[in-house]
């Protein structure tokens, strides 16, 4: 399941939708670079422009876990940090929503992207900072 959500040379279009893998993302504001699973791009009117593609498209983030649904929030920061890296990178800001495919379920999971969620992702980034600056000056 993940060897495939990995394999960057997988892209294909199907209709609307562009399905990339492995796509390295980053944002200078919360100081981070990693990589999603899976964006698929939408055809959608308030999306963005992508080089070589007619139209606009709107990303949508996909992250893939083995397990199930977990009773944390781990797994929803985490898709809510890739979609805020997604629209600082294409200087979007309207990913409303996201997904989590769980192998064990078999199934996505619609993950709404809400200002509490995206509160919590700036501020869990702001602390993880905070704590390598202080960790640095007593190395």
């Amino acid at each position: 399941m993940h060897a495939r959500a990995h394999n960057q040379s997988l892209t294909e279009k199907r209709g609307d939708v562009i399905i990339t893998r492995d796509m390295p993302i980053f944002s200078r504001t919360l100081r981070a670079s990693v990589k999603c699973d899976v964006v698929e791009f939408q055809r959608d009117n308030e999306g963005v422009s992508i080089f070589n593609r007619e139209g606009l498209w709107l990303p949508n983030p996909i992250e893939y876990k083995r397990g199930k649904p977990k009773t944390h929030d781990a797994d929803k920061l985490q898709l809510c940090a890739q979609a805020m890296c997604l629209e600082e990178m294409f200087l979007c800001s309207n990913i409303q929503t996201a997904y989590l495919y769980y192998g064990e379920t078999k199934r996505r999971e619609l993950v709404l992207l809400d200002a509490d969620l995206r509160e919590t992702v700036r501020n869990t980034f702001e602390e993880m900072h905070d704590y390598l600056i202080v960790d640095t000056r007593h190395v």
